[in-house]
Parts: structure tokens; C-alpha cells; sequence
């Protein structure tokens, strides 16, 4: 058994930080923090191993597309026994909702540029590669699935520096990754 002190989920950029508080943790072996964009449907989003002390702190980081998310914390003891013991939901206004870019490799660039774009609401964006001075180097369509989307851009030509990624959208949504060419 543990009692459950806090728990609270602060939404900051493009991600959500869920932190909770327990005290007089005994025979517990980890906590599962699930997640759901629909409140019905949870995934395990991390699991964090107990630490059985007195007064115990966890945090777990969770990427967020700017939708409500429900999170809810379990609770595992040693004999396998799991129960929910907290559940809360949370809205994200701090990231650009509906397209979120990540994993920019390799950094530093050789040849090419590959990115990530999680896309929940477009079909096409324009990238634009600008120079350390805001000159635009390269401009392109792309047209994306809904979900995860991995790009890959010859570089080649392109001369050493500090350069940035510019993903926008028609309606105006602008998101901006930096990255050094070799």
C-alpha cells in the first residue's frame, strides 16, 4: 500500500509533466503512467521503478499535440496486483496543435537532413532551410500523412553554417528547428 500525496500534470511547450508524491510506500514495485487522446483508449506512456521510502517524488515527461490528453497513474505491487489509484486530464495550449517537429538528424548535417513531423490536421506544409541571416536557401512542398512522418532532404550543396528548418502551414502555424551543416 502508499498513499497518494500529489498528483499533478503541468503543461510546458510541447510536452506534459506529470508529477506525483507518495509516502509510506510498502511491497509496491512501480508506478505506470497511461495515456489517451479520447479518455477510453490508454497507452503506457512510462514506468517508473518504486522507490519504497517514507516520502517519495516521480516524474515522468510526456509528449503532447496540443489535444486533451488523459492521463491516468497505476500502481503495481510485487505480486502483480495493479490498481489506478489517480486520473486526470489535461490541455495543452503551449504547443502548436496539430504539428509538432522533432528528431532534426543528424546534427551536424553531411548530406542530408532528416526530420520527424507528427501531423494530426494537414496535409501539406512548406519547408523552407533559411541561413543564420533569414536568406531562404531552399523551399518545398510536402505532403504529409496524419501521424508520424519521416523527411529526408539532400543537402549537399550547401555550404557550412548555421542553419534553421522552417516547417509552415497555410493557416499560418510556423514551426522553427535549428541545425549546423558540416
Amino acid at each position: 500500500p502508499q498513499t497518494l500525496l500529489s498528483f499533478s500534470i503541468e503543461a510546458q511547450n510541447c510536452s506534459n509533466i506529470i508529477t506525483f508524491k507518495t509516502s509510506y510506500e510498502s511491497e509496491i514495485k512501480n508506478y505506470t503512467i497511461w495515456k489517451s487522446t479520447d479518455g477510453t483508449n490508454f497507452e503506457k506512456e512510462c514506468t517508473l521503478e518504486a522507490l519504497n521510502n517514507t516520502i517519495n517524488k516521480y516524474t515522468c515527461l510526456s509528449n503532447s499535440y496540443g489535444k486533451t490528453q488523459y492521463y491516468q497513474l497505476s500502481a503495481q505491487n510485487f505480486n502483480g496486483t495493479k490498481s489506478i489509484i489517480a486520473q486526470q486530464n489535461v490541455v495543452n495550449n503551449n504547443c502548436n496543435a496539430g504539428l509538432f517537429l522533432s528528431g532534426v538528424y543528424p546534427n551536424p548535417v553531411s548530406n542530408y537532413i532528416q526530420f520527424n513531423i507528427n501531423n494530426e490536421a494537414y496535409n501539406l506544409v512548406n519547408m523552407e532551410i533559411t541561413n543564420s541571416v533569414g536568406q531562404s536557401i531552399l523551399q518545398k512542398e510536402i505532403s504529409l500523412q496524419q501521424g508520424s512522418n519521416t523527411i529526408q532532404t539532400p543537402l549537399n550543396n550547401l555550404a557550412s553554417g548555421l542553419y534553421f528548418l522552417h516547417i509552415k502551414s497555410n493557416d499560418g502555424l510556423h514551426v522553427v528547428k535549428q541545425f549546423v551543416k558540416q
